[in-house]
């Protein structure tokens, strides 16, 4: 399918715990936003999860 590339990189000899993920969130991008983030991810040696969760983590926390 055109647009639907797909792919997960492994990192070996990680001994360090996975934090629990207790949440899913699905989001809808065109193809350029697609492409523009799985290059930013390739390019740090990430998934595209990895990098989301990564710029999550520098916004602002709030008391809800």
């Amino acid at each position: 399918m055109k647009g639907k590339r797909h792919f997960q990189i492994y990192k070996p000899d990680s001994n360090l715990p996975k934090p629990s993920r207790d949440y899913n969130f699905k989001m809808r991008l065109n193809l350029d936003e697609r492409q523009r983030l799985e290059n930013a991810a390739i390019e740090r040696g990430l998934s595209m999860s990895e990098l989301i969760r990564d710029y999550i983590k520098r916004l602002p926390k709030t008391n809800f």
